[in-house]
């Protein structure tokens, strides 16, 4: 996965940003400032660089160190929006270099269309996001977008002087990246470019001594983008639902550490272990629906799907294919004493 990830930026960001000058000379829209970054005090000489045909230095609050000690903001998602009609917009004005932190945030939904990362990405990763969006093409007047489905998301910077700005990314119809002062296409880019450089960045990295696990079986609705069961579940719950002529809900059954223990080694010992292709027949079983919703290590909520038979489908991110799990004999029995604790059909 190393080989995906690009190479870190030259840290002469002074000279990046002139070289990005000529590159871009001809776009609107972004307004990135060039920045010779010390340690963590920068001083920076802020550019547009994509404020029109003749880039000039123009002030940047924003990357002016602060005259005192700072404390440091909380960097947090925006609360979602539960109407899709209503489009999201970018924040805090133009984006320009020398942001310290970004956070990756969902838009839509009432859990959001994916979970946050509770790590934000830090100033290597934010240099090569940068690099990306100076990258992009502008978007044409009145494009005609394709109607696939997908998602939006919102990455949040944060400045050495604590100010927060934001971009909106589509992942759909016409791929559109929104600043505040301009519109650019292959927002999927980004997305891709932000998740490989947080994986980067954690395997340089030790996850947090704790992390938030509020597990719920609402949230296997809104997974982690970069979750990989392979980074160890601190919690996990068991949702079932059975086919029936009464509508019931979902059931939500915790799993003890004990057993979450013997999951675990059962996974880390037969990954992948299933048949590639796995049938079930119901008609003489259960019809029933079982997922496994587990915390990460990284607070990541990830899940693994039964197809039946308590055969599970693994998806990890950065595989190009989910694997299929089947938990030992003894496992897969305990697994069914949790189960006959939810209401079956009747």
């Amino acid at each position: 996965m190393e080989d995906l990830v690009p190479e870190p930026p030259d840290t002469d960001f002074a000279a990046g940003a002139r070289s990005l000058a000529r590159r871009t000379k001809r776009r609107r829209g972004i307004a990135l400032a060039a920045a010779s970054a010390v340690a963590v005090t920068a001083v920076v000489v802020p550019m547009a660089l994509w404020g029109g045909d003749s880039p000039r230095p123009t002030a940047g609050s924003a990357n002016k160190p602060s005259s005192g000690p700072m404390t440091p903001a909380a960097l947090e998602c925006p609360p979602t929006s539960k109407d899709r009609a209503e489009r999201a917009e970018p924040t805090g004005g133009p984006i320009e270099l020398g942001a310290v932190r970004a956070l990756l945030c969902p838009v839509y939904g009432n859990f959001g269309d994916f979970q946050a990362p509770q790590d934000a990405l830090e100033q290597a990763g934010v240099a090569v996001l940068f690099e990306k969006l100076a990258s992009l093409p502008e978007a044409q007047k009145n494009p005609i977008c394709t109607s696939d489905g997908g998602i939006a998301y919102r990455i949040v910077l944060e400045y050495p002087d604590q100010s927060q700005r934001s971009f909106i990314g589509e992942n759909y119809g016409c791929h559109q990246l929104r600043t505040t002062d301009g519109t650019f296409t292959k927002a999927k880019e980004v997305w891709d470019t932000y998740l490989r450089q947080l994986r980067k960045q954690r395997a340089d990295t030790e996850p947090a001594s704790s992390v938030t696990a509020s597990t719920s079986c609402d949230q296997g609705r809104s997974e982690s983008p970069v979750g990989q069961v392979r980074d160890g579940l601190v919690d996990a719950i068991l949702c079932v639902r059975y086919d029936t002529t009464i509508e019931r809900s979902t059931q939500q059954i915790a799993i003890p550490a004990a057993l979450l223990e013997e999951l675990k080694t059962d996974l880390d010992a037969n990954p992948g272990n299933a048949k590639d292709e796995y049938t079930c027949d119901r008609r003489n079983g259960p019809d029933r629906y079982v997922t496994i919703i587990a915390t990460t290590t990284w607070g990541d909520v990830v899940s693994l799907r039964a197809l039946c038979d308590l055969v599970f489908t693994v998806y990890s991110y950065g595989e190009n294919r989910p694997s299929s799990w089947q938990p030992t004999s003894a496992n897969q029995q305990a697994l069914e004493k949790l189960l006959t604790q939810a209401p079956s059909r009747s």
